[in-house]
């Protein structure tokens, strides 16, 4: 295992954000920021298994270790909540221009650009890897992008701790790392984490040197994230209890207009 240690709970990732002398502002967004994500989320869990707030906890800590500025960390906390499922499905209220709007209020528009960015980048091939591969080393450390790669590359190493993907049934996870893990280290040197590389590395080489037994794995591999029921059950109960409060105060507002005389 990597020997680096990562945050997988708020009170983790908040004792490591004061370790780091963030300000009172910043621990205070970060606060809110997890208060967004820990509604936004509540149920889901990854296909491995994993409750999905902690993938989002572990990969701000990633970030948040490779001396990431607050706003980036903050954007790796909820660098999935544009994702279209969360507003197919999720807790959180309101259309997906109404969420926007209250991410951009509470978070800071700063955030919202970064994760913007990061969903945003072409990732997923080893081309794409390798013309980031080829730029990365003439950005500057505050640069925008750099931020953004890294949170990519904390994404992954995030996937990949603990055999994480090697537990996603079928998943084809040495597919994937042999046709673009180098790629991912490459990067991870050239834009000056040296740590993660490493740490990537390791991760990687873990997940080839493994085999897990089927009867221990996710039989759904398929499924990116999977629903805890009883949260189906609550959203479900929640949206009842909203329309019957509708519906009464129609019918109520009817009766009135009804008994006033004419």
């Amino acid at each position: 295992m990597p020997t680096q240690t990562y945050a997988l709970t708020y009170p983790q990732l908040m004792n490591q954000a004061r370790v780091a002398r963030w300000s009172i502002q910043d621990l205070s967004r970060l606060r809110s920021a997890y208060a967004i994500a820990q509604k936004q989320f509540d149920g889901y869990y990854r296909a491995q298994e994993v409750p999905f707030i902690c993938h989002l906890v572990r990969t701000a800590s990633i970030a948040l270790a490779e001396n990431l500025p607050p706003a980036a960390v903050i954007a790796g906390l909820l660098h999935a909540s544009y994702m279209e499922h969360v507003f197919n499905s999720g807790t959180m209220p309101g259309r997906k221009g109404r969420f926007n709007a209250h991410m951009r209020e509470v978070i800071g528009q700063d955030v919202e650009q970064v994760i913007l960015a990061y969903d945003a980048l072409p990732w997923y091939s080893a081309e794409a890897i390798q013309r980031h591969e080829d730029q990365a080393a003439a950005l500057a450390t505050e640069s925008s992008l750099r931020q953004v790669l890294v949170l990519r590359l904390a994404n992954e190493l995030e996937d990949h701790l603990d055999l994480g993907m090697a537990y996603r049934g079928a998943h084809p996870f040495e597919k994937n790392i042999r046709c673009l893990g180098q790629h991912e280290i490459a990067l991870a040197k050239k834009l000056g984490c040296g740590r993660l590389a490493e740490a990537l590395e390791e991760a990687f080489q873990q997940h080839l040197a493994e085999s897990l037994p089927g009867e221990i794995k996710q039989k759904h591999c398929h499924a990116y994230t999977t629903r805890n029921r009883w949260s189906v059950v609550r959203l479900a109960r929640k949206t009842a209890q909203v329309v019957g409060k509708r519906l009464r105060s129609r019918k109520q507002a009817a009766g009135a207009a009804a008994r006033k005389p004419k």
